[in-house]
C-alpha cells in the first residue's frame, strides 16, 4: 500500500528521498502495525514496547547512531541517541499517538458497542496513515530532535 504513496510522500516533504522513505518504512512498519493493534485492543505493555522500538529506529535514522546495533536486536540506548529516542517518543506522543482517533481516524476500540464483539479494523491502512504523518512532518521532528539533543 505504501508503494503507491511513495511519490506523494517525496513531493510533499523536502528532507527525505524516495529510497530513504522506503528504508524507513521497511524498518518501522512492523512496529507501527503492532503498536496500533495493541492500542485498539488496550494491551498497554506491548503497546509501550512497540512505541519505544519505533522511537529508537527513528532516532537512529535521524542521529545516524546505533543503527546496526539496533537492527541486530539491541535497544539502542547508548550515547546521545538514548536521549534522542526519548525526544522522538515525546514528539510522537505530543503530535500523533495521543490523538490517533483525530489524526488518522483509528478507532479507540475494536469492540462493537452494541454486540461487544470484535469488529474488523483495517490495520494496514492505519499503519500507512501513521507512517505518512511521520514522513510529512519529518523535518519538524528532525529539527525538534536536533534542537533539543545538544
Amino acid at each position: 500500500m505504501i508503494h503507491s504513496r511513495l511519490d506523494y510522500l517525496v513531493e510533499n516533504q523536502y528532507v527525505l528521498s524516495k529510497r530513504e522513505i522506503y528504508a524507513l518504512w521497511m524498518m518501522t512498519n512492523y512496529e507501527i502495525h503492532r503498536y496500533l493493534m495493541n492500542n485498539v485492543r488496550g494491551e498497554g505493555a506491548e503497546k509501550g514496547l512497540h512505541h519505544w522500538r519505533m522511537s529508537s529506529i527513528i532516532a537512529s535514522f535521524i542521529t545516524l547512531e546505533d543503527g546496526e546495533f539496533l537492527m541486530r536486536g539491541g535497544d539502542g540506548v547508548t550515547n546521545s541517541r538514548g536521549y534522542a529516542k526519548c525526544l522522538v517518543h515525546s514528539w510522537l506522543a505530543e503530535n500523533l499517538t495521543d490523538y490517533l482517533d483525530e489524526k488518522i481516524g483509528l478507532p479507540l476500540t475494536d469492540k462493537n458497542p452494541i454486540t461487544g464483539k470484535a469488529m474488523y479494523v483495517p490495520y494496514d491502512e492505519f499503519t500507512c496513515k501513521f507512517f505518512e504523518y511521520i514522513i510529512l512532518n519529518f523535518s519538524i521532528l528532525m529539527k525538534y530532535v536536533k534542537d533539543n539533543n545538544d
